[in-house]
């Protein structure tokens, strides 16, 4: 009775792991009836034994589905929306991947607006996208930030003591100034290990600052280097380990 236990998984995680998509997007699958098990419709948080019950995914059994698991990092230029099925999108950001990977089912991991451009990764992997993205990792990104008007050094404890907007917590870990130049600074580094939706355009304007650029530079140990805007690559065993390095392992 144990076993049975142990091997049970809540639903949407065993879809995302399987590569279709992100938890989030199997947990909107599920609510819209695209998901059933033993011929059920499933619901959101059910536990599934694989192997005892059959998964069916829009019509399509996934239990003996196994995909090759990859990870793309992405130079996405401004004007490019991270999603797969936005119809009033002028531009996807897959549509930078090359036409083997468009065909795959492929999903953000930590998406950037349609106004900001930087590193993004893409993936099928859903395990590896949940120790990404979520905070209790503490991966750190790095964003470049262009600002007006320009912050000074003893306002830096008002963004780091985070601060309510619509309800939620907004906080900085830490604000790198340049090395050069003066106050007030109009670009400077903004780091994060975790990303409420647009919380560095967000807090700015809390501030009473327009954020007239924003990149992401980087994601635990990897970045932008050797990576032009709108170029891609398939990221190795290695690189994809410097995503995941804590702040204590960033050298």
């Amino acid at each position: 009775m144990l076993t049975g236990l142990i091997m049970q998984e809540r639903l949407q995680k065993i879809i995302a792991n399987k590569g279709l998509c992100s938890r989030r997007e199997a947990e909107r699958w599920i609510l819209e009836g695209r998901v059933k098990v033993d011929g059920q419709l499933a619901s959101i948080g059910q536990k599934v034994d694989m192997e005892k019950q059959d998964v069916v995914v829009n019509g399509k059994s996934i239990n003996r589905l196994s995909p090759e698991k990859i990870v793309i990092a992405v130079h996405k230029p401004r004007g490019f929306t991270c999603t797969n099925d936005d119809p009033y999108a002028e531009k996807l950001v897959f549509e930078l991947l090359p036409k083997h990977h468009q065909r795959l089912k492929l999903f953000v991991a930590g998406r950037l607006d349609k106004d900001s451009s930087g590193l993004v990764i893409i993936t099928n992997d859903g395990s590896f996208a949940q120790k990404l993205t979520h905070p209790s990792h503490e991966i750190e990104k790095r964003y470049r930030v262009r600002i007006k008007p320009g912050l000074e050094r003893k306002d830096v404890s008002w963004f780091l003591q985070g601060q309510i907007d619509e309800g939620e917590t907004l906080q900085f870990d830490r604000i790198d100034f340049p090395t050069k130049g003066a106050e007030p600074y109009e670009e400077l580094d903004v780091i994060l290990s975790h990303g409420k939706k647009r919380e560095i355009r967000r807090l700015f304007k809390k501030s009473r600052r327009d954020v007239k650029r924003l990149k992401r530079l980087s994601i635990g140990r990897l970045n932008l280097k050797g990576l032009t805007i709108g170029a891609c690559k398939e990221l190795t065993p290695k690189e994809i380990e410097s995503l995941l390095a804590a702040p204590g392992e960033r050298r």
